[in-house]
């Protein structure tokens, strides 16, 4: 479950970086 948190979490501040970009 943490794992998937953590995943989870990576993913949405990649987009939020990408939207920046």
């Amino acid at each position: 479950e943490e794992a998937e948190k953590a995943a989870d979490e990576s993913e949405r501040g990649m987009k939020v970086i990408e939207n920046r970009a």
